[in-house]
């Protein structure tokens, strides 16, 4: 994304290529296939059926989750019931 310069993108897909719209869908459709969590089909909904939004929101939620199983691993961060 952002060698495509598509992070600096606040709204909507302006000058994007179809070439370069149909990868980062298919991206980001096998992140979203591979992520353990509730809810992710709601989220391209939410990104009003915008797939430069829809990829961010991806972009986001992989940073916060790697940050958690960080935490995880060096046991700053546990379940607890």
């Amino acid at each position: 994304m952002s060698k495509s310069k598509l992070l600096s993108i606040t709204g909507g897909a302006k000058d994007i290529g179809a070439d370069i719209l149909e990868e980062l869908q298919k991206l980001t459709t096998a992140f979203y296939e591979t992520l353990p969590i509730d809810g992710k089909d709601q989220l391209k909904l939410l990104a009003k059926q915008n797939s430069i939004v829809h990829a961010k929101i991806g972009l986001a939620l992989f940073r916060r989750l790697k940050a958690t199983a960080n935490f995880f691993a060096q046991g700053r961060l546990s379940y607890s019931e």
